[in-house]
């Protein structure tokens, strides 16, 4: 969903659940079905997926995943 907030506004006001994966796009992480390493890609439990995922944030992505599912 597009917002009419920054980003940061957004990071300051969104609890854990939500987690920065791209200087574009938060995540809600209950959402995340899966992420596929090889792909870079995450897919949403609605079937949708995205690859906007940048490489400072890939690590807290799989430690998010590996610890959570």
């Amino acid at each position: 969903f597009k917002v009419p907030k920054s980003i940061i506004e957004l990071e300051k006001i969104l609890d854990k659940r939500f987690l920065k994966v791209h200087r574009s796009l938060i995540v809600n992480t209950e959402k995340i079905q899966k992420y596929d390493i090889k792909e870079n890609e995450i897919i949403f439990n609605n079937g949708m997926s995205t690859n906007l995922i940048s490489r400072s944030k890939k690590k807290e992505l799989i430690e998010y995943v590996t610890s959570n599912h």
